[in-house]
């Protein structure tokens, strides 16, 4: 497992550590257990071939190392990050609002009141 966990960690850095930690936890542990070296082998090469950026989940990869097909339940908010992150796009960037010159000066003009 600190050899899979290592490998995740080079492939992913921290997206994969801020979401499961720097070392093994018992949920990865859980999902993996009953898998062979060769079928962790073939998750790991899945990952290669997948278009996400992120890391899978404990459950994702598990699919991979038996060649199943990633499931779709994916919960939206996630894959909205996951899409955003695709695109390069900010994900809750606002557009500014426009500038009113006449609010800006009424603003100075109040701090300046406040400090005299």
């Amino acid at each position: 497992m600190g050899r899979l966990w290592l490998r995740m960690t080079e492939t992913y850095g921290h997206k994969f550590t801020s979401a499961y930690g720097v070392e093994p936890n018992e949920s990865w542990a859980a999902c993996l257990v009953e898998l062979g070296d060769e079928q962790i082998k073939n998750g790991l090469t899945a990952l290669l071939s997948r278009e996400d950026p992120w890391p899978p989940t404990a459950v994702e990869f598990r699919n991979l190392c038996l060649n199943h097909e990633p499931s779709s339940g994916v919960d939206w908010e996630h894959e909205r990050i996951r899409q955003a992150d695709r695109a390069g796009q900010e994900l809750l960037a606002l557009p500014r609002p426009p500038r009113d010159p006449e609010v800006s000066q009424r603003g100075i003009a109040s701090l300046r009141e406040q400090l005299a």
